[in-house]
Parts: structure tokens; C-alpha cells; sequence
């Protein structure tokens, strides 16, 4: 892929700093067959085991339905200013958070990541109409801070990198909570992703929901996106094989290779915005 100028110059910049300054501000890591690597385009044995989920998608794919009435109003009414068109958090993953949450009915939810994720979050909460606590965890929030509109549900800001958050928090998850992840997407040593795998993933209690975002298993990452380095889909393969954890949805799989499974009338009221990629999976520990 060509990088723009701009991206050329940005990278090298940010390079220089690290290689030469003593500055960390990012991952620069010689290999030397880096240039004979062929580019990645699937991984099979994602695809077989997803092909192997027709019922447990399909499930999923009704609870979506089951929900419709309620996502169709919430985009008429839009408490939250939510938005269903724009490309963070794209309209199927949205619906399928909202959709989640309103059938689980969680006690507390910690969001690794906030932004449009968020105002779904708090839209269901709010309809579920039950306490909550929603701890929300962001170095550099990308919307202003939200407050439930419900006296109910309880909003902490935790202004700071995942790594330097007290595991004790997510000890707090129970049955039927729900931990949301949208990180760097990078899994290196001491990364947040390294940390959610090795550290926080391993602690939860069972029948914990866990989403990650912008995976596009069983397809690598796009190919606009290659210079960003991103690995974290790779690092939960694993997750898919391993019967401490559940397996229950994949956006970008069902979008592309199962989009019969989605209900007519949901396509027609949320069709898929050029530019955007619809990438949540969705586990159970």
C-alpha cells in the first residue's frame, strides 16, 4: 500500500524520536524478511469455525430482530445524539451492543475505550431502568464525558491508560456484566492489549460478556490499514478454540459472508454506510 506524504512523514518523524531522542512514541521493530512476507488475506480456520456458529449467529442474529422497534425509535428520538451513520462504531455493531444490553440487563459495565460505543451504552441502560455502574476507561476521550439521563445508572471516568488501572475493578465483573474493549489494537509487551489477555481476561468470572472491536476475522485487517501495524486479532484467535470462553457473534463475518442471517427489515432501516466496518465479536467467559 502507498502512504500518503503526509502518513511518511508523521511516521518518520515519530520514528526518529524513539530511535534517536529516547522518546517512546511507538513500536519500531526490525525484521529482517519483513519484505518477503506474503500479505495476509485469510485466516481458514477462523472461516471453518465460524461456519461452524450457523446457530449460535442465528440466535443472535433474532435477539437483533427482537430489538428492531425499539432501535428504530431510538434513532428518531436520539437521547444521546447517537449515531447510526457514523464510521467509529458502525450501525450493526451499535444495534447489537444495544440489543445485548437490553436483554442481559448487566449490573456494571466497564468500557475500555469510549466515545459512540458509549451513547449506546447509556441509551440501553437507560431504557433497562435498573442501577448500574458504567466505569469508562480513555486516556484521551474522543466525545465529551456522558452522564446518564437515568438517576439509576452511575457514570465513572477513569481519565487514564488501561495499564494504569488497579485489576481489582475488573474483579468486580459478575454474571451478566459486560466488558467492552475497543484498545490501541496492538499487542506488544506491556500493551494493553497484552494486558487484557494475560492479566484482566483471566480473572473474570464466568458469564461475563466481552467485546472486542474493529476484528475482521476470518479476513485480515483492511489493507488501508496495514500501516498502523495492528495484531490484536490475531492475539484472540485463541480465544475461539478455548472452552473457558464462549463464542456468540462477529459482525464483519455475518456482513460479509452470512448477511442473509440479518433481518430484511434491519438492513433496510440501517443499511451499511460506505466507509465503514461493521468488526464486534462478542464472547461469553
Amino acid at each position: 500500500m502507498q502512504l500518503s506524504l503526509a502518513l511518511r512523514v508523521r511516521r518518520l518523524f515519530m520514528g526518529l524520536q524513539t530511535l534517536c531522542l529516547g522518546r517512546h512514541r511507538g513500536y519500531f521493530i526490525p525484521y529482517r524478511y519483513a519484505a518477503q512476507i506474503p500479505l495476509k488475506t485469510k485466516y481458514s480456520q477462523v472461516e471453518s469455525f465460524f461456519d461452524s456458529q450457523g446457530s449460535v449467529l442465528k440466535k443472535q442474529a433474532a435477539l437483533l430482530e427482537a430489538y428492531l422497534p425499539e432501535l428504530v425509535e431510538l434513532k428518531k428520538l436520539n437521547p444521546y445524539r447517537v449515531s447510526f451513520e457514523q464510521s467509529w462504531f458502525p450501525a450493526l455493531d451499535a444495534s447489537m451492543l444495544y440489543a445485548l444490553l437490553r436483554d442481559v440487563k448487566p449490573k456494571r459495565v466497564i468500557e475500555v475505550g469510549s466515545g459512540h460505543s458509549t451513547r449506546f451504552v447509556l441509551s440501553a441502560l437507560d431504557k433497562n431502568n435498573q442501577a448500574c455502574q458504567v466505569d469508562l476507561i480513555d486516556p484521551v476521550p474522543r466525545k465529551e464525558i456522558l452522564q446518564s439521563q437515568n438517576k439509576k445508572v452511575s457514570v465513572s471516568f477513569h481519565q487514564d491508560i488501561l495499564q494504569n488501572q488497579d485489576l481489582k475493578l475488573f474483579e468486580t465483573l459478575s454474571e451478566g456484566d459486560f466488558l467492552l474493549i475497543d484498545s490501541s489494537h496492538l499487542c506488544l509487551p506491556g500493551s494493553d492489549v497484552d494486558v487484557i489477555l494475560s492479566e484482566i481476561l483471566p480473572l473474570l468470572a464466568k458469564g461475563v460478556y466481552i467485546h472486542f472491536h474493529d476484528i475482521f476475522l476470518p479476513n485480515a485487517y483492511p489493507t488501508e490499514w496495514t500501516w498502523r501495524g495492528y495484531n490484536e486479532q490475531q492475539a484472540i484467535v485463541p480465544l475461539l478454540f478455548n472452552s473457558r470462553f464462549t463464542f456468540l457473534w462477529a459482525s464483519h463475518y455475518v456482513l460479509t459472508q452470512k448477511k442473509a442471517l440479518l433481518p430484511p427489515v434491519f438492513l433496510e432501516n440501517f443499511p451499511q454506510v460506505d466507509g465503514t466496518y461493521p468488526s464486534s465479536v462478542w464472547f461469553k467467559s
